[in-house]
């Protein structure tokens, strides 16, 4: 069997095809709860409270409450551990992989206005916050199974079995995946559709590694105003940074002999802008009320992709191994918007209880195409709401002064599954998509967080220490065709927030 191999036209290939599904706009607008010791120490339930640097990101009317400058910073070490991880009968144990970093870096400048009534005095502020942490890898092999990832491709390969032109990357109506398979010899023509090289009831044994790294960090300037002491308003301005990594290797063992290495390398990075709004109020002096809304982001992000397949199919005078043009393209993405409702209860200089609720608006994200690249996003943007959830996010927190300078801290919060449980199709990739990287997370699990913590107090400067676990679950799929397998994960962070006051 010829195969030819055709110097693709990239311009012309990057133009006319496709490779983001509905998995990556929540990938890429996707947060969690993480800022300072305090706020995490707190369940991340600081929406009403303010007068912490990470309760800015949440409720900007949080500047507002301020009563002097500031300067403080956060730094963190977290731990991410799975559970033993079954795929196909086989148990895989993990090892687990710890980072250090940074969460938040804040500056509050105070203008006081020296009157009684009104404007009682100014904030402005510069922060950076750390919003999304994509440092996670792991892997696991399988027991021999009838089901091989050559009969997912002759399967996607056949849905446009017209397609006219060679089977080359310069035939912009042909999926890349269909191409480098069979530039690999993993599947073959037959008739108008494609088959399995492999014989019927050959079994396979399996084994994928994943690793990503990288962050979504947002940086903010802001103004928050007190007035009568008893109102705080505040807005502040946003640029968002993202930087993405991904490297997956999924292989197979044949039963008869042979075998293959499928290398997708993934690299994304965008910048974006957003607003929010946001009042405190205080109807009693023990009692406050929070309410914020954040809007979309609207962020360009541009990305370079490829993949290698290296198969001991291929013979021996033929290009080894199978491989991918470099793909490089650019999108927008209007990320979620959100709304918060926060309250909370003072035991006079004692103790505190709060709660926060907030929507997240997963459903309502949307790709929209720039001046480089003429893509048409409407048949995923009209699906983004049956694979999407809105996300339901409850935040609990507690805090008892030991003396006038020590605090303990107790946190808890739930958030709602951000994919829809009765979305049962997977990852599907359109007809002619330059994607290779065939694997996703269906998060159709609640997340849980618990927090404790503690903070001492001066009147120059301030410390706090935190320790919060994340319980969270997600079914992986190295491909649609794939029975997967349920990941029960656990993120320790451990964090340290020191202050000066100015």
């Amino acid at each position: 069997m010829k195969r030819l191999l055709v110097f693709p036209i990239l311009l012309l290939v990057s133009l006319f095809s496709f490779s983001q599904v509905e998995y990556d706009a929540l990938r890429l607008s996707q947060q969690d709860l993480n800022g300072t010791a305090r706020y995490l120490g707190l369940g991340g339930a600081m929406g009403a409270l303010g007068g912490d640097a990470s309760s800015i990101k949440d409720n900007p009317a949080g500047l507002g409450v301020y009563r002097s400058g500031e300067i403080s910073a956060t730094i963190n070490t977290s731990v991410q551990s799975f559970n033993t991880i079954n795929w196909n009968g086989k148990n895989n144990f993990q090892e687990s992989k710890s980072d250090f970093g940074f969460n938040n870096l804040t500056y509050v400048m105070n203008i006081p206005s020296y009157l009684n009534s009104g404007l009682v005095n100014s904030n402005f502020s510069f922060s950076y916050h750390k919003l999304y942490d994509y440092n996670q890898s792991f892997s696991m092999n399988g027991n021999p199974v009838g089901n091989s990832f050559t009969d997912y491709l002759a399967k996607y390969s056949s849905q446009t079995p017209s397609i006219p032109g060679e089977i080359s990357y310069d035939n912009f109506r042909m999926p890349w995946l269909t191409v480098l398979g069979y530039d690999a010899y993993l599947i073959n023509e037959n008739g108008l559709n494609f088959e399995s090289v492999l014989a019927n009831g050959e079994k396979v044994t399996p084994s994928y590694q994943i690793d990503q790294r990288g962050s979504m960090s947002e940086y903010n300037f802001g103004w928050g105003g007190n007035y009568n002491n008893n109102l705080f308003v505040g807005f502040n301005v946003n640029m968002r940074s993202l930087d993405y990594y991904m490297k997956s290797t999924l292989s197979e063992d044949f039963e008869k002999g042979g075998n293959f290495d499928l290398v997708n390398k993934l690299t994304q990075s965008g910048f974006g802008l957003n607003a929010k709004l946001g009042l405190i109020y205080i109807p009693r002096n023990n009692f406050r009320l929070g309410v914020a809304f954040h809007t979309p982001s609207i962020s360009t992000f541009t990305e370079e992709s490829y993949a290698d397949l290296h198969s001991s199919l291929i013979p021996a005078n033929e290009k080894k191994p199978a491989q991918t043009p470099i793909n490089r393209q650019s999108f927008n993405l209007w990320s979620p918007l959100q709304a918060h409702l926060s309250m909370a209860y003072l035991f006079g200089k004692s103790a505190l209880v709060s709660a926060e609720y907030n929507f997240i608006n997963y459903g309502g994200a949307r790709f929209v195409s720039n001046e480089e690249s003429v893509q048409n996003f409407g048949e995923i943007n009209a699906a983004m709401k049956d694979v999407l959830n809105d996300v339901h996010l409850l935040k609990l927190g507690f805090e008892y002064k030991l003396n006038p300078q020590l605090a303990i801290r107790a946190g808890y919060a739930i958030q709602t599954p951000p994919i829809q449980e009765n979305y049962i199709s997977g990852k599907l990739l359109v007809n002619n998509s330059v994607s290779t990287n065939t694997e996703y997370f269906n998060q159709k699990y609640k997340s849980e967080y618990a927090s404790l913590g503690f903070g001492y107090r001066d009147v120059n400067w301030f410390i706090d220490f935190a320790y919060m676990v994340k319980s969270h679950q997600s079914d992986f799929y190295p491909y649609n065709m794939d029975s997967g397998v349920k990941l029960e994960g656990l993120n320790h962070n451990i964090v340290m927030t020191l202050g000066l006051k100015l």
